[in-house]
């Protein structure tokens, strides 16, 4: 038996190359919200008549979100009656759970971080003389800056 050796081949290196990869994050915050319902009120009732509602307010790592209320659009903090009814019934909006911190341009509310529950205190006093309104409202526009 013979054996026959042919050259060896040089097998080619491999090539090899670098991918950078890159990003850029930017400070943010979104918010969603839930509406302030007070219901049925009543200004005989003796009571004010105190709601709720949430804001959800969702800012990237290290941002901080200010979220300031503005008087809505019939100013003052004023629900106006629907139709013909031109009665304004007065509410107010808090920052806190006794209602003695007013939350608007001035006085706003802070908060960091994923998913933070905001929530807002409102209150219609009682005695309110008004036209009786299956529809008085409002609309206030909630601000976040960071």
């Amino acid at each position: 038996l013979a054996f026959a050796v042919a050259p060896a081949r040089a097998l080619p290196s491999p090539q090899t190359s670098t991918i950078t990869v890159t990003a850029s994050v930017a400070k943010s915050c979104t918010m969603t919200n839930t509406s302030l319902n007070f219901g049925a009120y009543d200004p005989a009732s003796g009571t004010a008549d105190d709601q709720t509602a949430t804001f959800t307010l969702n800012c990237t790592k290290g941002t901080t979100g200010t979220v300031s209320l503005n008087n809505g659009v019939n100013g003052a903090r004023n629900m106006k009656g629907s139709g013909t009814n031109t009665d304004l019934l007065k509410y107010e909006i808090y920052s806190d759970s006794t209602r003695t911190t007013p939350w608007d341009t001035t006085n706003t509310v802070a908060a960091t971080g994923p998913n933070q529950t905001l929530t807002v205190y409102g209150r219609i006093a009682t005695g309110l003389y008004v036209t009786p309104d299956t529809n008085y409202s409002d609309t206030v526009t909630a601000s976040v800056t960071f």
